[in-house]
């Protein structure tokens, strides 16, 4: 990636910056991270030489949580202690601790002041998944999954969502899109938490049943961070199209401001990821390029402020780009529904809708650079 593209993400990222203050936009990006240090560390295994590639964003996590710890240090060097120790042998004690730290701070901070920047935001009671609406095949994997996880009471809840929930996927390419909401009381006691990671990577078999190219794990949240909640990770917008598998039915959000986080998701998982020339030789590179395409609608308007269900963005995002650019979604949607065993889809022709994709990328942000004056 050019310089150019590099000089226009500091630019919007300084932009947002100077509309939060320094310490609030910290904490913030440090949430963001904690939760997604706490995904991978109880999704992958980062002793496992199979999970290589998710081993390298753990470890990412980690760097970025120290490098915002000791920014905070700064000011306040309470947070020294929580640094993460990432020498390999101590990694796991060292990030359960933080963890438990992290969280028990985080939540002595809403009570005192951050509460006042958020908004309540209760939400209708979710559905529970009925199992007889559903094949065999869904119905006695979902019970697994359930079954697996419902001894650990370090889990308050949990939930499925997207086309599985909503029923209508399409069988052998939709993923299930778990979420796990945990009960931060429990972090403070290790064996609970390794004994959910063994429990969620005990699930790995039962998710690529429904889909062999699974490309992500159960999403993870504390009811701490509920009550500072960024729709950025899980928009609030999925709740709404859930089903609950277990657990409380009652949910109120105190939602936050997360337009960092927002434009984050955009840049690395839209623009950094078009703008790279890439080649697509498998099928899980060519499902990766796919899924990537039929995220882009919301996540732009994510971006921009409008949290849309994914389904529904297809249309909606009509209202701001040229149909020509917005060919590609239909292609890629024929290709999911013409898939049995074998994505079919050509070396070149992933490359073609690649660059097209790419194309529509540069577009939106142009968008975005025009909403931020930079």
């Amino acid at each position: 990636m050019n310089n150019k593209f590099f000089n226009l993400k500091n630019k919007i990222d300084n932009e947002i910056q100077s509309r939060i203050p320094e310490e609030v936009y910290h904490l913030n990006s440090l949430q963001m991270q904690s939760r997604w240090l706490f995904y991978n560390y109880l999704n992958y295994d980062y002793f496992n030489q199979c999970d290589s590639l998710k081993s390298f964003f753990l470890k990412k996590s980690v760097k970025n949580i120290n490098k915002n710890v000791s920014l905070l240090a700064i000011k306040n060097p309470d947070f020294n202690k929580l640094i993460i120790n990432s020498k390999l042998k101590e990694l796991e004690n060292s990030i359960i601790n933080y963890l438990y730290l992290f969280y028990s701070y985080l939540e002595n901070r809403i009570k005192s002041d951050l509460k006042r920047l958020t908004i309540k935001q209760p939400i209708e009671k979710i559905p529970r998944i009925k199992y007889k609406e559903y094949d065999h095949f869904y119905s006695d994997t979902i019970y697994r999954i359930k079954d697996n996880l419902f001894s650990e009471k370090i889990v308050q809840r949990f939930y499925i969502s997207g086309s599985i929930a909503t029923k209508d996927y399409i069988k052998g390419w939709s993923d299930l899109d778990g979420l796990l909401i945990l009960e931060s009381k429990y972090l403070n006691q290790p064996k609970n938490i390794i004994k959910l990671k063994e429990a969620v990577h005990g699930l790995r078999f039962e998710l690529q049943k429904i889909d062999k190219f699974q490309l992500h794990g159960l999403f993870i949240l504390t009811d701490i961070d509920l009550k500072y909640y960024s729709q950025s990770f899980y928009p609030f917008i999925l709740f709404q199209n859930s089903k609950l598998l277990f657990g409380d039915n009652n949910l109120n959000f105190f939602i936050r401001n997360d337009e960092k986080e927002r434009w984050d998701n955009f840049w690395y998982e839209g623009v950094e990821f078009f703008i790279n020339t890439k080649t697509y030789e498998t099928d899980l590179e060519k499902k990766l390029l796919m899924h990537r395409i039929a995220s882009l609608p919301f996540l732009f308007l994510q971006t921009i402020g409008l949290h849309i269900y994914k389904k529904d963005s297809f249309e909606i995002i009509k209202a701001f780009f040229d149909k020509s650019y917005l060919k590609i979604f239909n292609y890629n949607r024929e290709l999911m529904y013409k898939f049995t065993d074998k994505i079919l889809l050509s070396i070149n022709d992933s490359l073609k809708m690649h660059n097209n994709a790419k194309k529509l990328v540069v577009k939106m942000l142009d968008y975005i650079i025009q909403k931020y004056g930079v």
